[in-house]
């Protein structure tokens, strides 16, 4: 062959240049996720058109028309068959983004919605697949499988879903017949009633021996919850009834803004707590006048002798059933402040002359029935704060202001009994309403019974009721009704018992706590 001419030698050199650049095109990732999020955009079909289109140029030494044949014979092997793509790649773009596919199945069906793609585009079957199978790191064989896929689809049928780490090498003892006899016994014995830990006793001491495995095995917590959930169990709250979610009625709403600017205000006065186990006590800076406030809540419950576990293991639509009677209980009521914890004098202070006169704790404990120590009551509560929560919380925080927090219970909203309530009061003189305590209107008395020397001796004493409350007050009108189907007090002039309980002394009224 003769020597190649300065001109020939520039032409070979740019060729070469050329096929680096061009490999270097196709060995540009397949970012699987990416191509998801915009299937149409234009860098995706600039690196799959660009790494296929730009095709090496022919060998300058060799002739032209040995390229033409061999591009001839490229395209006699890879004829393009008439078929509608789009609506299969629509199809394939729908189930890729569904988003609920294995990682390897979503491999897969990506990369051949992509080649998919580039075949519509009258691309050569066997250089896309190739280029594709490169961009993922993968062979031959990978490219071979996407020209079958194509045709699997192309007939209704879906690619084949990859069975890697499908293939079970070890066996599990459950798939023993006699384990799972001995675990179903157990479990069926003991049904609403083990722990994770009681069923990892049983499986070590009883089942293990059993197969002859007398060395120191157990099986893991993780393991004993697969076990459990393949023998029919599952862990569940131990409940009945319907729970009804309140927290955005707008009375509810409006309660809340206005408690939570008042704990606000008092927030700037408590002092704060640092460390990892918040022992480190910092108090605020207090002003001359100021002094420091410390929260004290306030819970109670009661513990019956049949109240059992209220959750656990339990089969599929199986809940527990409970016996009728609860049995005996006893009621807890007791305060905690973030200070010392339980409300309750410290050890120095049991054995010294503070202990005389106020007790050691503020807990109360009861047997609520009535044969025994009667029903706990907002009166009890009352009795429970001024005798033991407030006297020991001067002793343990001298000088400082209990901010006491009460839980919304409905007895702990309860009035006493001698409360302006219109709701608790009569039309009429009389009858069953409470004696309620003599009131201050325009800036005088307001009696709210008759006096025992009324001229009329079938009043003397006797509740006055609303009708002469408002007579009085110059607030009845004719044809006034004592009582409205209204529930909400928007119209406060609608009956009797809205104008009253609208007044500024019947609105001031607090609970007993």
């Amino acid at each position: 062959m003769p020597p190649l001419s300065k001109r020939g030698k520039q032409i070979k050199s740019l060729a070469k240049n050329k096929q680096e650049k061009n490999k270097n095109k196709l060995l540009v990732p397949l970012d699987v996720n990416n191509n998801l999020d915009d299937d149409n955009s234009d860098n995706e079909e600039f690196i799959w058109g660009d790494s296929l289109q730009s095709h090496p140029p022919s060998d300058p030494d060799k002739p032209d028309n040995q390229s033409d044949n061999q591009n001839s014979d490229d395209q006699n092997s890879e004829c393009k068959e008439h078929f509608n793509y789009e609506q299969l790649i629509k199809s394939l773009e729908n189930e890729v983004k569904s988003g609920n596919l294995d990682s390897g199945y979503k491999l897969r069906l990506t990369a051949l919605l992509q080649y998919l793609r580039l075949i519509n585009h009258e691309e050569p079957k066997i250089k896309t697949s190739l280029s594709i199978a490169q961009q993922l790191n993968k062979g031959p064989y990978f490219a071979r499988c996407l020209r079958e896929w194509e045709k699997l689809v192309k007939n209704g049928e879906t690619i084949p879903i990859s069975k890697r780490e499908k293939h079970c090498k070890i066996k599990s003892l459950l798939d023993d017949e006699d384990v799972q006899m001995q675990i179903a016994t157990y479990l069926h014995e003991n049904k609403f009633e083990f722990y994770v830990a009681d069923f990892v006793d049983y499986v070590k001491n009883v089942v293990f021996p059993s197969l002859g495995i007398e060395q120191e095995t157990t099986i893991s917590t993780r393991m004993t919850r697969n076990w459990l959930n393949k023998m029919g169990f599952e862990f569940k709250q131990f409940k009945k009834g319907v729970y009804v979610d309140g927290h955005e009625r707008p009375d509810v709403i409006a309660y809340r803004s206005k408690f939570l600017e008042q704990m606000a205000s008092y927030e700037k006065l408590m002092p704060k707590f640092e460390d990892d186990n918040l022992e480190i006590q910092i108090n605020p800076n207090l002003q001359e006048n100021e002094h420091l406030h410390i929260l004290v809540t306030h819970d109670e419950t009661t513990f019956h002798s049949n109240d059992g576990r209220q959750s656990g293991w339990a089969s599929h639509g199986e809940q527990p059933l409970r016996k009728k009677g609860r049995e005996r209980s006893i009621h807890v009521s007791d305060f905690l402040c973030e200070t010392i914890g339980r409300l309750q004098l410290s050890e120095e202070q049991k054995l010294s002359e503070v202990a005389n006169n106020i007790p050691y704790e503020a807990r109360v404990i009861m047997n609520p029935e009535t044969n025994y120590d009667g029903w706990w009551n907002v009166e009890l509560l009352v009795q429970q704060v001024v005798d033991r929560a407030i006297p020991i919380f001067e002793a343990t925080h001298p000088g400082a202001v209990a901010v006491f927090a009460f839980d919304n219970f409905t007895s702990h909203g309860a009035f006493s009994s001698d409360a302006l309530i219109a709701s608790h009061m009569n039309v009429g003189p009389g009858g069953k309403q409470p004696k309620m305590r003599n009131t201050i209107f325009n800036g005088n008395v307001q009696f709210m019974n008759f006096p025992d020397n009324h001229p009329e001796e079938s009043l003397r004493g006797k509740q006055k009721g609303m009708k002469q409350i408002l007579y009085e007050r110059q607030l009845l009108t004719p044809g006034l009704k004592g009582f409205c189907k209204n529930k909400e007090t928007i119209d406060n002039q609608c009956c009797m018992q809205h104008i009253l309980e609208n007044q500024p002394d019947f609105l001031a009224q607090k609970c007993m706590i």
